[in-house]
C-alpha cells in the first residue's frame, strides 16, 4: 500500500472541534450572550464580516481572559493564574450548549519560556 494510502487510512471519520456558536445560524439571535455580541459589533467593529467567527471567537475568548484576571485579583503571578484557569467553572454565553454538555479536556499550552 502507498505511503499515502495508510496515512489516509488512519482517518476514520472526522472529529467536530467547534465549540461556540455559528455567527450565520439564526437559531441564536435570541441568546442573551449572542445579542451581547452583536451589539459589541456594532459600537466597536461595524464594518466587520458578518459571516466570519474570528470576531466571536476573540470576544469569548477576551471574556475568559478578563474573568481570569477579576478572580485572581491582586495576585498576577504565574502560579495563582495558572490554579485559576486550572479550576475555572463558568459560562461564555456564546458556547454553544451541545458541545458546553460533552466531557471538557483542559487545553495544553507548553513553551520552554514559561518554564
Amino acid at each position: 500500500m502507498p505511503r499515502e494510502a495508510k496515512r489516509g487510512a488512519a482517518i476514520r471519520r472526522p472529529r467536530r472541534t467547534g465549540y461556540q456558536m455559528d455567527v450565520t445560524d439564526p437559531q441564536w439571535d435570541s441568546y442573551p450572550g449572542m445579542q451581547k455580541f452583536r451589539t459589541f459589533m456594532a459600537k466597536y467593529y461595524p464594518e466587520a464580516d458578518r459571516s466570519e467567527s474570528g470576531p466571536l471567537t476573540a470576544f469569548n475568548l477576551s471574556a475568559a481572559l478578563v474573568e481570569v484576571l477579576k478572580r485572581c485579583g491582586d495576585n498576577l503571578t504565574r502560579d495563582n493564574v495558572m490554579k485559576i484557569v486550572a479550576n475555572m467553572d463558568f459560562e461564555i454565553n456564546t458556547i454553544s450548549r451541545e458541545s458546553a454538555s460533552r466531557p471538557r479536556r483542559p487545553i495544553s499550552i507548553r513553551s520552554n519560556r514559561c518554564r
